[in-house]
C-alpha cells in the first residue's frame, strides 16, 4: 500500500493530471528538474520576494535575524529596478545550474535560444514587477509556509503563500509569469488560491478578505509587457469542495490506484511530461 501524508497544491494537481506521474514523483521519489520556463518563474519569484522583504524592513516587520534583503532600496526607485535585473539574471543562472529538462517542443526551438529567451524574460519581468507592481503593496508575510493537520484526516496540508498583503484585511497574492494573457476566470477557478485561503484561515482563524492572481506577461515575439491582476474571493463552500477532493485523492493513493493520463487527449500532460524519457511505461520515449 502506498503511503503519502504531506499534501500540497502541487501534489494534488499532479495526481489529478496524471496519477502515474504522482506515483513516480511522490511514491517512488523520482526527481526531475523543471524546464527553462520554470527557471524563469523561479527567478522572478525570487526578485519579488526580495523586493517585499525590503518593504517589510521599512515597515518594521522584517528583523535583522531574518536576513538582509538583496534589494537595497524601496521598490520603484531606479536603483531597485537595476538591482532586480541583476538579481534575476544571477538567480536564473543558479537555477539552471541545478539541471534542466527539455521537452520535444523545447528541443525544436533549440536549447541556446530557449535559455537566452527565458533569461531575458526573467530579467524584464523582474524589473516590471519592481517598478510597477511592488510599490503599491503593503506586505505582512512573504513566502509564508503554513502547515495544517485536519482533525478528521491523517494528513498534513502545506503550502508556501507567495505574499499576504494588508488591504483592509488579509489578501492572498500569487504571482505567475506567462507569454500570453490568462483566461478570464483563472483566479476564480484556481485550486491553488483555494488551498492558500484554507491554510491561511486555519492559521489566523479568519478567512482572507480576497485573493489576487498577478500575471506578469511578456510576449515571445514582440516582447510586449503587461500586468494582469485578477481578483476573487473564497468562502466555506470552496473549502468544503477542496476537502472532498483531498479526501478522494487520499483514498486513491491509500488504495494504490494510479491511473495514467491519456497521451492522445487534447492538451495531454504526456506531451510535456519530464518522465517521457523512457521512465514512464505508458508512453513511448520522447524522440530527441
Amino acid at each position: 500500500m502506498a503511503v503519502f501524508k504531506r499534501w500540497s497544491n502541487s501534489s494534488l494537481t499532479t495526481l489529478q493530471m496524471c496519477a502515474h506521474k504522482f506515483y513516480l514523483k511522490h511514491i517512488e521519489k523520482m526527481y526531475r528538474q523543471a524546464g527553462y520556463q520554470a527557471k524563469r518563474g523561479i527567478a522572478v519569484h525570487h526578485v519579488a520576494k526580495e523586493a517585499h522583504k525590503r518593504q517589510m524592513v521599512e515597515l518594521k516587520l522584517w528583523g535583522a535575524d531574518d536576513g538582509i534583503p538583496e534589494i537595497s532600496e524601496m521598490p520603484g526607485s531606479q536603483r531597485s529596478i537595476e538591482e532586480a535585473r541583476d538579481i534575476a539574471a544571477a538567480e536564473f543562472e543558479r537555477a539552471v545550474q541545478q539541471g534542466v529538462t527539455m521537452s520535444k517542443k523545447d528541443l525544436e526551438v533549440g536549447e541556446e535560444n530557449l535559455k537566452a529567451s527565458c533569461k531575458d524574460t526573467a530579467i524584464a519581468l523582474s524589473a516590471l514587477y519592481v517598478s510597477d507592481v511592488a510599490p503599491s503593496v503593503k506586505p505582512v508575510a512573504v513566502e509564508r509556509k503554513v502547515e495544517i493537520k485536519p482533525k478528521d484526516m491523517d494528513i498534513t496540508i502545506m503550502g508556501y503563500i507567495d505574499l499576504v498583503e494588508d488591504d483592509l484585511g488579509d489578501v492572498i497574492r500569487d504571482l505567475k509569469t506567462a507569454e500570453k494573457a490568462p483566461f478570464k476566470d483563472a483566479a476564480k477557478f484556481s485550486q491553488q488560491l483555494t488551498l492558500y485561503n484554507m491554510i491561511r484561515a486555519a492559521e489566523t482563524r479568519k478567512m482572507p478578505r480576497e485573493s489576487r492572481l498577478v500575471h506578469l506577461i511578456r510576449t515571445p515575439q514582440t516582447h510586449e509587457e503587461s500586468v494582469v491582476v485578477q481578483t476573487t474571493t473564497r468562502d466555506l463552500s470552496d473549502m468544503r469542495i477542496l476537502k472532498e477532493r483531498l479526501m478522494t485523492a487520499v483514498e486513491a493513493v491509500d488504495k494504490g490506484v494510479f491511473v495514467p493520463a491519456d497521451p492522445s487527449a487534447p492538451g495531454s500532460p504526456c506531451n510535456w511530461c519530464e518522465f517521457r524519457d523512457g521512465t514512464c511505461k505508458y508512453v513511448k520515449k520522447q524522440e530527441e
